[in-house]
């Protein structure tokens, strides 16, 4: 059952034959069992500041919100899980992914301590219009559902388009998704296009629109 989590395309979990998720990083602060001290994962840290940078974190939700800054093989890996675990047959290829990191804005939601990726969103400017972007990809993986973390997750996705100056998003959805939609109205997208067939025979899609307003300035 979709929920409100899932995102402009049709989800479904595991594709392509690629083996499944294993965690992103391992907790920044491990514990000594002898002494009780927390200690430092420094490989945990280096590799994360390598491929990513933390944009917003909330300790007490236990969640982050990191944004792809590079691509390795690691990394891209579990990107790509991630993308078949959420979107299955409809997922971007590695070609895209990387393209999409290194040219658009591949953000990625955390489960902390783990780092655990579980969540992903890919936003794309519009050539014709550079004050618009478009959200290509938006999605929670199936067990983090129900809990609020789609919410959380496109608010942390619009607080970075708002801090980018962008005047407008745009992104489709099945015209079946009942819960994305309902989602994207709470934040105050609205409909302006139905597109019969866009992504094959009978993969109908509304386009939604949302005018953004302005991060406040301190005078």
């Amino acid at each position: 059952m979709l929920d409100e989590t899932q995102s402009p395309r049709q989800s479904a979990s595991g594709a392509n034959g690629r083996p499944r998720e294993a965690p992103l990083e391992a907790p920044l602060e491990a514990r000594n069992e002898k002494s009780g001290a927390p200690k430092q994962d420094r490989s945990a840290r280096v590799h994360l500041t390598r491929g990513s940078k933390l944009i917003k974190r909330d300790e007490s939700r236990r969640l982050a919100v990191a944004q792809m800054e590079e691509t390795n093989l690691e990394m891209l890996n579990h990107l790509m899980t991630l993308e078949d675990d959420i979107f299955g047959e409809e997922s971007v290829g590695e070609w895209f992914m990387v393209s999409n990191v290194h040219h658009g804005n591949v953000l990625v939601l955390l489960d902390l301590p783990s780092y655990r990726p579980v969540g992903i969103a890919i936003l794309m400017r519009d050539w014709d219009d550079p004050d618009r972007c478009y959200l290509s990809d938006f999605g929670v993986k199936e067990g983090y559902r129900g809990r609020g973390l789609g919410t959380y997750f496109l608010g942390a996705v619009l607080e970075e388009v708002r801090d980018m100056n962008l005047k407008s998003v745009s992104l489709t959805v099945d015209v079946n998704n009942e819960a994305a939609i309902g989602l994207y109205r709470k934040f105050g997208f609205e409909i302006v296009d139905e597109r019969q067939n866009l992504y094959g025979e009978g993969r109908h899609r509304y386009l939604m629109d949302l005018e953004v307003t302005p991060a406040p300035t301190n005078s």
